[in-house]
């Protein structure tokens, strides 16, 4: 992948890797909860099921990318260019912040309405939005991930079902780990500069094997 700034940064991931690693990093990790643990513990814990959550964030994604997509095209924020070679798919993509910044100073005068609206709907669509999301311990599937934050002082976890057995794990671990994982990956460093002192416009290049499309 380039990005607009100077330097160039490559990196790759193999999917059946990084399941494999996953599966390791469970058993290195994780603690095996008993049942005499479970049944409190789910009794006193509002619990989130994070399959559930992927399911609604893959619908958000969908509509999401076609709405921006429609979006970014008519009002002329960035232009796409495709090019397919066998398995390959490159990928350009030509962001005009320029344009953006335009766009922004234009809709800022609506802010003072669109605001209070927020305020007043967020709440409630937010709460919906999470009891959509909450499971049983007792009740999850095989497989599944659930972030359980407890009613109490305790500190949240994340709770692991393996066939039939329950693993735990403290949520702190859980997102240290990932913050690791991404240093690693140095993504941070191939994230094009989209802020207000860029001017001109930004081109993004993604190169893709047998992945997209």
């Amino acid at each position: 992948m380039k990005s607009g700034r100077e330097a160039l940064e490559k990196w790759s991931i193999t999917p059946d890797n990084l399941i494999q690693d996953f599966r390791t990093w469970i058993t290195n990790h994780c603690n095996l909860l008993t049942s005499d643990t479970l049944r409190p513990l789910d009794d006193m814990s509002y619990v989130v099921s994070t399959r559930r959550l992927t399911t609604t964030f893959q619908v958000i994604q969908v509509l999401g990318t076609r709405a921006f997509m429609v979006l970014g095209r008519r009002l002329c924020l960035f232009r796409l260019l495709e090019q397919r070679n066998g398995r390959e798919t490159r990928i350009l993509a030509v962001v005009d912040t320029a344009q953006g910044l335009r766009l922004m100073q234009k809709l800022r005068p609506l802010r003072r309405f669109v605001e209070p609206v927020i305020e007043n709907a967020l709440p409630p669509i937010l709460k919906r939005f999470l009891k959509v999301h909450l499971v049983s311990l007792r009740g999850m599937s095989p497989e599944d991930a659930c972030v359980v934050m407890p009613k109490s002082d305790c500190s949240p976890l994340v709770v692991f079902k393996d066939k039939t057995k329950y693993l735990s794990v403290p949520l702190e671990k859980v997102l240290r780990d990932l913050n690791d994982r991404y240093a690693e990956l140095e993504l941070a460093q191939m994230t094009p500069d989209l802020s207000i002192r860029t001017s001109g416009p930004v081109w993004l290049e993604v190169t893709g094997r047998g992945v997209i499309g």
